[in-house]
């Protein structure tokens, strides 16, 4: 609110952005407009608030008094802080597993090269050190995002990670998906997989021969199971296995994976 009534222009332009995005959310479709049914998937959506208003706030701590300066500061490490070492209470950690470290070590170094910029002016092997520094952790920073883009979804910890540990190395495949929403992993590590939620096509009641024929017509090579609470539907098994539409090929409590065989013949007309 303070950037939005006494910034600059292009903080003032940002500030009312962020405001008005905040106001239009208790609207927005799922939110509070749709009873809170999806609140805690769709709060991502409120990022780019909190984002804008960190961003403003630095430029203001900028032009501050040194004591308030201070005191900013030492209010965005707590935040910085409590945020790695809290309870996460997602399917997942907030922390990539065996990064924590890393993201530390970064922001230690962008804070002290800061801090000897603002210094004032430095001597040449000091400035020659501070890039070298700098351009190694980007150079490393890219390196470990690479890394994680080619592990995704392997042993991630989630209900559906065995599921999704197989479809790494799955190219180029159809596969129909039953009852969970998390399909992201389906599609593979070079998202070359093309993926259907099938349940959102069938019938209120549908049958074991709907959804055959459906799965047939589709040229589907897998069919996954996920059951999940408040999921959508999921048929039994053995309507797919019997008569050898399909065969399963992975099982556990939480997910069925099965691979359709094409040339098996089926009593439904």
């Amino acid at each position: 609110m303070i950037a939005a009534l006494g910034g600059r222009t292009f903080e003032r332009v940002a500030a009312l952005s962020a405001i008005a995005g905040m106001l239009y959310y208790p609207f927005s479709p799922l939110s509070a407009d749709g009873h809170g049914i999806a609140f805690q998937y769709t709060l991502r959506y409120l990022t780019p608030v909190p984002a804008i208003g960190f961003v403003l706030f630095a430029s203001a701590l900028a032009r501050a008094d040194a004591p308030l300066r201070c005191v900013g500061v030492v209010g965005l490490a707590a935040l910085v802080v409590v945020n790695a070492i809290s309870r996460n209470d997602e399917r997942v950690p907030a922390w990539p597993r065996g990064q924590l470290a890393v993201v530390i070590v970064t922001a230690a170094i962008v804070l002290i090269t800061a801090a000897v910029i603002v210094r004032g002016r430095l001597a040449t092997h000091v400035l020659a050190v501070a890039s070298a520094i700098a351009l190694c952790a980007v150079a490393g920073g890219w390196f470990l995002q690479k890394h994680y883009l080619e592990h995704r979804y392997i042993n991630d910890g989630t209900p559906s990670a065995s599921v999704d540990a197989y479809f790494h190395d799955v190219y180029g495949s159809r596969v129909a998906e039953f009852g969970g929403y998390d399909i992201f992993a389906l599609y593979g590590a070079e998202l070359s997989n093309r993926v259907e939620r099938i349940d959102q096509q069938l019938s209120a009641h549908p049958s074991r021969c709907e959804i055959v024929q459906r799965i047939r017509a589709g040229s589907f090579e897998f069919v996954v199971f996920e059951p999940r609470p408040f999921g959508a539907f999921v048929p039994p098994a053995d309507w797919l296995t019997r008569d050898g539409q399909a065969t399963r090929i992975l099982a556990d409590a939480d997910n069925a994976l099965f691979r359709i065989n094409h040339a098996a013949t089926t009593t439904c007309s």
